[in-house]
């Protein structure tokens, strides 16, 4: 072997790379997401007796998402909406653990980068006497 390899990492070393460990576990069990929000808005129908008309509106959700340069808005009913709900917080825990780990890493390649090199093993020439 030409390169002697470190004997210890330091203590933080192991904790930034138990955080990265778990972190990546997290990341593999992420359920079903969508890159999106939801907003509420209140609606009027347009039917002369209905409440909407006299007073703040209908609630409707919809599901707003960037696709291709441009957005995609889709109405979402009530029995879907705790669902969709889900699949935005899974990608905003994507994110969320998409910057912690970029954190570890970079604390990780720090410590390697100020840890003393270990010496590389070098062959004599084979001219050499």
């Amino acid at each position: 072997m030409l390169y002697k390899q470190h004997p210890m990492k330091a203590p933080d070393d192991e904790s930034a790379l138990a955080r990265r460990d778990a972190l990546i576990a997290e990341l593999q069990a992420l359920p079903n997401l969508l890159r999106g929000s939801l907003t509420q808005l209140r609606v009027r129908c347009g039917a002369p007796g209905c409440v909407c008309a006299r007073g703040a509106g209908h609630l409707k959700t919809h599901c707003q998402v960037r696709v291709r340069g441009g957005y995609r808005t889709l109405y979402v009913n009530e029995e879907r909406r705790e669902e969709i709900e889900g699949l935005v917080a899974s990608y905003r825990r994507l994110k969320e653990i998409i910057e912690e780990l970029t954190e570890a890493n970079l604390e990780l390649l720090r410590s390697s980068a100020a840890a003393p090199r270990a010496k590389v093993a070098r062959r004599k020439p084979s001219n050499a006497k």
